[in-house]
Formats: structure tokens, C-alpha cells, sequence
């Protein structure tokens, strides 16, 4: 899809990272709003093909954290 972002059935405004696979932080996004394409993640022919680690923290609601893997491939 090019793009990785927070689709929700209501606008949310979250913060988003995201990790190589030797946890070096390679995007982080601030005050992003869901269900907005363009406000994610959009690995570039530059990114390495691999698995990548994703942190997404709700900003209305701080203890609330949703992380999990995406792979890209080109």
C-alpha cells in the first residue's frame, strides 16, 4: 500500500515510530490523523526490504500503545 497509518472509524490523533531490526528509530511522526495517507510512514526505494517495528501511541489517551511488524518489499 506505500503507506503505513492509523485507520479508525473516528478521527484519532496519534504519534507513530518506527524501528529498523536493530532498534534504531527510523520515522517518527507526531500529532498524525488517522485515516490520513499521507500523514504515515512511506518507505522510499532508499528503505531496505525487511521487517520493520511500529509503535503507535493514541495522544488522548498516553497509556494506550499499539506496536506490532510490517514488512516491505520491493
Amino acid at each position: 500500500n506505500q503507506s503505513l497509518y492509523l485507520q479508525s472509524r473516528s478521527p484519532i490523533v496519534y504519534d507513530m515510530s518506527i524501528y529498523d531490526r536493530w532498534g534504531n528509530k527510523i520515522y517518527e511522526g507526531r500529532n498524525l490523523q488517522s485515516n490520513d495517507f499521507t500523514q504515515g510512514w512511506q518507505p522510499t526505494e532508499e528503505t531496505a526490504s525487511g521487517v520493520y517495528v511500529y509503535k503507535v501511541t493514541l495522544v488522548d489517551r498516553e497509556d494506550e500503545m499499539i506496536a506490532g511488524d510490517v514488512t516491505v518489499l520491493h
